[in-house]
């Protein structure tokens, strides 16, 4: 949230790519999920979907059927450089934990839909 409102409410940030402040920008994906898991109080389970059975998926799931789109962003490692918002924006990051723990808390005081 503060990230966006800092960034609409400011002529010299429109137009650019901004990264939102993050305290871990080479964590990948199964780590971000262990740490998710372990905050829930969960272990954690991973099963690797390969090609055949994400376009099955994709047959019942749009959002995965349009993986293929995005498929090159996950070739090689992304890092989420967040300085340029740091620097210009005054922004910092809110350290991972403490960001999963408050979305955790979040989810858990609403009733499933």
């Amino acid at each position: 949230g503060r990230a966006l409102a800092e960034v609409g409410s400011r002529d010299d940030a429109l137009g650019e790519v901004w990264n939102v402040p993050n305290d871990r920008p080479t964590i990948t994906q199964r780590e971000l999920g262990t740490l998710i898991a372990n905050a829930a109080g969960v272990a954690p389970r991973f099963a690797p979907l390969g090609r055949p059975m994400l376009s099955l998926v994709g047959l019942f799931i749009p959002a995965v059927r349009e993986f293929w789109e995005m498929a090159y962003s996950y070739a090689k490692p992304l890092v989420v450089d967040s300085r340029k918002a740091e620097t210009r924006l005054g922004l910092k990051p809110t350290p991972l934990a403490e960001s999963i723990a408050e979305t955790l808390a979040w989810f858990k005081a609403r009733p499933a839909a």
